[in-house]
């Protein structure tokens, strides 16, 4: 028995046996073996290619409303290393 979810922060991973799991709520702790909370950009790393792979395209307004950013000044590197797939075709940024 195991488990990997996410929440809004952190990704969290409950004990594989038995014994762990029991043991933890014996102790009155929640079951987690991992509990990893991601760096803020991380947490925009993923939004963005959940967002991408469900979807297909990103609305820079939307996102900076969702994430409190500011899309062209936080993420200029980022879209000037997608110049080259723009020349070719593959991106389309507007």
């Amino acid at each position: 028995m195991s488990s990997v979810f996410q929440s809004k922060n952190d990704y969290r991973q409950n004990y594989k046996g038995f014994k762990g799991y029991q043991s933890a709520l014996d102790a009155g702790r929640m079951p987690f073996a991992k509990d990893i909370t991601l760096p803020r950009d991380d947490r925009i790393r993923r939004h963005i290619i959940n967002h991408l792979m469900c979807s297909l395209e990103l609305e820079f307004k939307v996102l900076d409303q969702e994430l409190g950013i500011d899309s062209e000044g936080d993420l200029a590197k980022e879209l000037a290393r997608l110049q080259t797939l723009v020349e070719d075709g593959i991106v389309i940024l507007h």
